[in-house]
């Protein structure tokens, strides 16, 4: 490569570079009252596409917005009152077992403490504190 080069395709430059220069030949030789017109022309559909999208967007009546806006909140609602006695039965089923398991004390601090013999624990009894 040379310092030069910009672009590790040259053949892509050049040709962009000449389409460059042919536009700007082109629009050079324009009469300056048909570059008005195509200037007029481009910002008319310009706005012929926002009127549209505007349209577009306000097309439904304002009394079907509400309505669909409604009925949005109300399935959110029908949705959460679905979902509220899943999680309250998973909720009873974590206090049932946190019963379970201090009722039958299998619940402690350390499971593992279990296993360690005594030395082993009164070590690590001394590592934690």
């Amino acid at each position: 490569m040379y310092s030069g080069q910009r672009n590790k395709r040259p053949y892509a430059e050049h040709t962009n570079s000449d389409k460059n220069v042919r536009r700007r030949d082109i629009y050079g030789q324009i009469l300056p009252d048909k570059k008005e017109a195509m200037l007029l022309q481009r910002l008319t559909k310009e706005l012929e596409r926002q009127k549209w999208n505007s349209s577009i967007k306000s097309a439904i009546d304002p009394d079907e917005k509400l309505a669909a806006t409604m009925m949005l909140i109300l399935s959110q609602v029908l949705l959460i009152r679905e979902k509220m006695p899943l999680i309250r039965f998973l909720y009873l089923k974590e206090d049932q077992h946190r019963v379970h398991l201090r009722d039958n004390k299998i619940c402690s601090p350390m499971p593992q403490a279990k296993k360690l013999p005594r030395l082993a624990r009164k070590h690590s009894s001394l590592l934690l504190s």
